[in-house]
């Protein structure tokens, strides 16, 4: 007897709380007799998995396979993040003979905060007290700042504490008072409606409660001729009172003032990418109705400004500042305009620029190309912000435009690899969605990224729209986006080379998130997700419906130790006109 050998098919599986993950465990018979083998999860993880079939039989020197499921219940019991696990298969004859294998399972964090506020109503003349109760119903501790607003800004308001963390299933009192600006004397009342929200630390909301004040008259006093005659004669001797030997005046605090409370909180989220030698893509997370914002190129400390500051509509979260000093390393920082009041400056962000080549070579002229033939339009869809997840879920997928990749590029192996790509967007990136066919599995090299089309991988290559000269080289805003099949996913991003005719490193984002999974359907291949947020790529544009691009789509399959086969959606996607976008397809950002 001997112990057996025992390998796993994923070293790192993602899961949803609620939802499942399968790992695929073989268990080879290294003996020479017929072995039974128990096979059991440790760890942690036991508790929410389990395997089928638990025990197994295994003739001499052949494989069996069994299938460990993860399960984590939905809710705050089991923590988000990777923990940890092992797979054990004991011998069912001679239990000292066994094997063991070790990974890893992530559990995907979950952010869910419920927020409730009580009274919905107060009144008074001046100010109401209101309780805010946050509980994190999610599976991942999440710290927040807690703000408020009024439509009308009427309001000031006194939070306490202002900022809260809470673990999973944890709960947070905190106290708002909603304070009137100014006296009611002989109106009616006034209802004034108002939001608490809880903030992460990118400013986005979310949890928010609506609540309301309602403010009443302070009334007045019937005055009497007493009364009159007394503030007369108050009037009159008072100061003489107060200047007499060892009258002291003790002088009154002022309330404090509530302009402060009024005053919109600092941008958040500030990101500053340099697109060429002279020019840098300036971006921030929205703050909602904000009237407008003040961009302004400073130094590192945000202390000495080069510039006055630009004013931007309350609606942009990007600019695009040109005509900057070339290859110099460029700071901003942005500060937002609420009901008339300012925020402060946020803290800068600084980006290099390229640096400007001295001598660049021409490129080599090209050969003799072929006219450009009219191509399908490639569609990208709107999406709502935040709504899509990369955790291999389609369920969140907007199943339009299907993007057919099943051309073979010529001069690549031969390949039965197909797929189907879905391209979407938002207001903060532009997303990949492939469902791909293959058989085999082969994983590029993680030491390699610029090579990842060696192995199963899928690329997006991507530029500004289509220049019209069908002649024209790779252009400083062009890239390739490559995700390679792997767990965790292989991300490799390259900008066109210095003579324009290829791509190559380096890669100036590390932004881009990929994920794969296995296909829904059960059907060999996978899965991917992929997000390039519009800030770290060089393109020059806003997003918003009816803008066009240049892109390619390819997927790569490894067929041999030394050959891959690429198919595409582009039937003039070949070696030689890779680097001219002129040959691209145009993708369409659509509503």
């Amino acid at each position: 007897m001997a112990d057996p050998i025992i390998r796993l098919d994923a070293a790192l599986t993602s899961v949803q709380p609620g939802g499942q993950a399968r790992v695929q465990v073989t268990i080879a018979n290294t003996g020479t007799v017929v072995e039974g083998y128990q096979v059991q999860v440790l760890g942690p993880s036991a508790a929410w998995s389990r395997v089928e079939p638990a025990e197994v039989s295994v003739y001499p020197h052949q494989e069996a396979t069994v299938t460990v499921t993860f399960q984590p219940p939905a809710g705050t019991s089991v923590p988000g993040g990777r923990q940890g696990y092992g797979v054990l298969a004991r011998s069912t004859l001679d239990p000292q003979f066994s094997a063991a294998a070790e990974a890893v399972v992530e559990v995907i964090a979950v952010l869910s905060v419920q927020a409730t506020i009580t009274p919905v109503t107060s009144s008074g003349n001046w100010q109401g007290r209101h309780q805010l109760s946050l509980t994190n119903a999610g599976n991942d501790a999440v710290s927040l700042r807690v703000d408020a607003v009024d439509p009308d800004e009427t309001l000031g308001f006194r939070i306490q504490p202002a900022s809260v963390t809470l673990p999973p299933g944890g709960r947070a009192e905190v106290e708002v008072r909603a304070i009137a600006k100014r006296p009611m004397q002989w109106r009616t009342p006034a209802r004034r409606p108002f939001r608490v929200f809880g903030l992460r630390a990118d400013g986005q909301p979310v949890a928010t409660a609506e609540a309301a004040f309602t403010q009443t008259p302070s009334g007045w006093i019937p005055v009497t001729t007493a009364v009159v005659v007394l503030l007369a004669v108050l009037i009159l001797f008072t100061p003489r009172i107060l200047a007499m030997p060892g009258i002291v005046q003790v002088p009154q605090p002022l309330p404090p003032s509530l302009e402060p409370r009024g005053a919109p909180p600092k941008p958040t989220g500030l990101k500053v990418v340099g697109v060429d030698s002279t020019s840098a893509r300036v971006s921030w997370v929205p703050l909602e109705s904000a009237q407008n914002y003040k961009l302004q190129r400073t130094d590192r400390t945000g202390v000495q400004q080069a510039e006055e500051p630009r004013l931007l509509s309350g609606e942009r979260n990007l600019e695009v500042v040109k005509d900057l000093p070339a290859g110099e390393l460029v700071c901003f920082h942005l500060r937002v305009i609420r009901g008339g009041r300012e925020s402060g400056w946020s803290d800068p962000v600084c980006a290099q620029l390229l640096k400007p080549s001295a001598s660049p070579s021409p490129p080599t002229p090209p050969a003799s190309l072929p006219p450009v033939t009219d191509k399908p339009l490639l569609h990208a869809v709107r999406v709502a912000d935040g709504g899509l997840t990369l955790d291999g879920n389609t369920a969140d997928w907007q199943w339009r435009e299907e993007i057919r990749a099943d051309l073979q590029i010529p001069e690549t192996a031969p390949t039965s690899t197909r797929g189907s790509i879905y391209l979407m967007w938002d207001s903060q990136a532009l997303y990949v969605m492939a469902m791909v066919s293959d058989t085999k599995r082969t994983s590029p090299d993680p030491a390699n990224l610029n090579r990842l089309y060696e192995g199963d991988s899928v690329i997006l290559e991507l530029g500004p729209e289509r220049p019209a000269d069908k002649e024209a080289w790779a252009r400083q805003a062009d890239a390739y986006y490559m995700f390679g099949r792997a767990t965790p996913a292989l991300v490799g991003v390259m900008g066109r080379s210095s003579n324009a005719q290829s791509f190559e490193p380096p890669m100036w984002t590390t932004q881009v998130q990929a994920v794969f999974g296995n296909r829904p359907d059960g059907q060999p291949g996978y899965v991917l997700e992929a997000r390039i947020p519009w800030a770290d790529t060089r393109l020059n544009v806003f997003p918003q419906p009816g803008v066009k691009l240049a892109a390619n789509l390819v997927i790569c399959d490894r067929t041999t130790p030394d050959k891959t086969g690429m198919v595409t959606s582009n039937d003039q996607r070949t070696r030689q006109l890779r680097a001219h976008p002129a040959y691209w397809q145009v993708l369409d950002l659509v509503p």
